[in-house]
């Protein structure tokens, strides 16, 4: 999986073309390395600036990003850990003309005797700013968005596809026509199921992913429907799909001793027992 580390505030930018260490002109189109769906085009050129470490570095950039690109512009700031390991990113929307960004940075931090470091600027289709708006609106208007009780579980965005990604338990509980009628589309959404979303074939489905535990239920609060299994994890099973070997049965069936299999979704919290959200419970008999 590729690794980034991102750069305390995330920022987003524009841009077209890049420069590279001894040139500001455009990248060359023979480097460019596009993603599946060209929502980001990464440039293997790039502009050498120096500093007296990294840690200095990475507040001049914020500096520059700040005072040269509009928030529309802006996409993420961060240190790669992959293919371009030590090398600083900065993205910036289509719009923007990289060749002037790299220009314009050259100028900000122009060479001394410190350390020589590589900024890459790619250009993504999204800003942040667009991408952490419509987070907040489908946080907040939910029940516009979601069909029935199951809502997002989580969200954010991820540099490296310029995408929003919405934590849901499976995409058919998602409105896709109610997202698409409010922001014109849904390409810059990628969904990442849980559990519930692949089921095995057996008489009564169970999903196919591992379980989070087998245990028994030491704890059972019927009027919270929250269980404690195996004295490690409290799962709040509100909305959960409880079976057993018959098929689905309620929540006021399960007994301390019962052996279960629990799969959550979501986060969950490391606390001492840890706290999560059960999406299917498997009675073991």
């Amino acid at each position: 999986m590729r690794k980034l580390l991102l750069i305390s505030v995330l920022f987003i930018v524009g841009a077209c073309g890049q420069g590279n260490a001894t040139s500001t002109g455009m990248g060359s189109t023979e480097a460019n390395r596009e993603k599946a769906d060209d929502t980001v085009i990464e440039y293997e050129d790039y502009v050498e600036v120096y500093g007296e470490d990294q840690e200095e570095l990475v507040v001049k950039l914020k500096d520059f990003i700040n005072e040269n690109l509009a928030s529309e512009q802006r996409g993420e700031f961060y240190l790669n850990h992959d293919e371009r390991e030590g090398d600083f990113v900065i993205q910036v929307t289509k719009e923007t003309d990289v060749s002037e960004v790299a220009d314009e940075l050259k100028s900000y931090l122009p060479e001394t005797d410190g350390q020589a470091f590589k900024v890459h600027i790619d250009h993504v289709t999204y800003s942040k700013a667009f991408l952490e708006k419509a987070q907040d609106e489908i946080f907040e208007e939910e029940r516009r968005f979601f069909k029935g009780e199951r809502k997002v579980l989580g969200a954010y965005v991820d540099a490296w596809s310029n995408k929003l990604v919405l934590d849901v338990s499976r995409v058919e509980d998602v409105d896709l026509e109610a997202l698409a009628e409010r922001f014109g589309h849904t390409d810059f959404i990628t969904f990442s199921e849980g559990p519930l979303a692949s089921l095995n074939d057996d008489q009564v489905p169970v999903p196919t992913a591992e379980p989070y535990i087998t245990g028994p239920i030491t704890e059972v609060n019927r009027g919270s429907k929250v269980v404690l299994v195996d004295n490690l994890i409290y799962a709040s099973s509100k909305h959960a799909v409880i079976v057993n070997s018959s098929g689905e049965i309620a929540f006021d069936e399960l007994n301390v001793g019962d052996t279960v299999r629990l799969w959550v979704e979501g986060g969950v919290a490391e606390s001492l027992p840890a706290q999560g959200s059960a999406a299917f419970i498997q009675v073991v008999e």
